[in-house]
């Protein structure tokens, strides 16, 4: 499920949006402000950190698109194509179209099963 956030952006703008200092900064931050909640709040800490991933949890089951077995190549194709996120589990690439016409030139049989993703 979780590929990152990196993996799941077009790679035009995967390393704008994507830098190693973003980490740093977010590393620094916590060193400094988690003693200081921990001094003030002691255990209630915890609260603030579980207010925030419940929320987060959330969100990311309902926007985080379904990247089960598929490709960076593929994820990229259903970028460019301009593919909703709630339709990425259904949507069949090129590859996949490509592979379904060949089998079907083949005589061999084309159906549900031929998608290992259900």
């Amino acid at each position: 499920m979780w590929l990152g956030s990196r993996f799941l952006q077009p790679v035009s703008i995967s390393m704008k949006s994507q830098h190693p200092a973003d980490a740093s900064r977010f590393a620094v931050l916590i060193n400094f402000t988690l003693p200081l909640m921990l001094k003030v709040w002691s255990v209630r800490t915890a609260w603030f950190f579980v207010c925030l991933g419940i929320p987060g949890t959330v969100l990311a089951f309902f926007i985080m698109p379904e990247s089960k077995s598929r490709s960076s190549a593929e994820i990229q194709e259903m970028f460019v194509d301009g593919v909703p996120l709630r339709r990425w589990k259904s949507y069949k690439t090129a590859v996949e179209r490509d592979l379904e016409a060949r089998m079907q030139q083949s005589g061999q049989y084309v159906g549900n099963n031929v998608d290992s993703r259900s």
